[in-house]
């Protein structure tokens, strides 16, 4: 398999296959970026040797660099300054309510995953109060709490 006329076609359902497994199949994203390097250097040696094994080699470094990206990706609006104002690592008192709740799933270290989703309501850092900026607050939240 070499990809034919569209090897950027199947590079880029590849990397959509790896995002969505990547929703689904938490890993470490170390293990993630691992497994890329060792495809990415295995498809580079079989280059020259092996053509369609270094292309089947290249669509799973896309498929796991696709799972990377989603892994490692931050869903939180940054670009609102008035965030970075909260982000100092003083204490945050963020009043909110679950709009979605998400099914558990088991992490490392025996502790529990699970996805809320929230919708922002008031945030309070001190004497200060903010109504405007609950809104650009992440959406969503990872709680880990310990299996007993």
């Amino acid at each position: 398999m070499s990809g034919g006329r569209q090897p950027l076609l199947w590079a880029a359902l590849a990397f959509a296959a790896g995002i969505t497994a990547g929703l689904y199949a938490w890993r470490p994203p170390l293990w993630w970026l691992v497994a890329w390097v060792v495809f990415a250097a295995s498809s580079a040696y079989f280059l020259r040797r092996r053509g369609h094994a270094a292309f089947a080699l290249g669509l799973a470094g896309s498929f796991i660099l696709g799972a990377f990206i989603i892994q490692v990706h931050d869903p939180r609006n940054l670009a609102d300054p008035g965030f970075l104002r909260l982000a100092n690592g003083s204490e945050v008192v963020v009043t909110a309510h679950v709009t979605k709740e998400g099914p558990p799933q088991e992490g490392v270290s025996m502790s529990v995953r699970q996805r809320l989703d929230v919708e922002t309501e008031q945030i309070e850092k001190g004497n200060e109060s903010s109504q405007s900026m609950a809104d650009s607050v992440s959406r969503f939240m990872i709680s880990n709490r310990t299996l007993s």
